[in-house]
């Protein structure tokens, strides 16, 4: 299955602004409740799943991960838009 350059843009915008306010958490500029992005460790354990698994399911070309230099991350509102599809 092919991602279109549209779903790539959107894929990339949401990384970019979770990214955005995880630095904003990080400097103490908002509060948890703005972070809403997910690690593999966070996919494991929401879907109660091991590491080697959820690996597996963020290189999916279906799953909207993406990498960013050695991680995947995972907005959390796409990532309940793919558990709920």
């Amino acid at each position: 299955m092919e991602i279109s350059r549209e779903e790539l843009k959107a894929i990339i915008s949401e990384a970019v602004t979770e990214a955005t306010r995880q630095m904003q958490l990080d400097n103490g500029i908002c509060s948890s409740s703005c972070v809403s992005i997910m690690s593999v460790s966070d996919i494991a354990k929401e879907l109660c799943v091991s590491m080697p698994t959820a690996y597996e399911l963020v290189r999916q070309t279906d799953f909207p991960s993406v990498k960013v230099g050695r991680k995947y991350v995972v907005g959390r509102d796409a990532f309940l838009r793919w558990l709920n599809k």
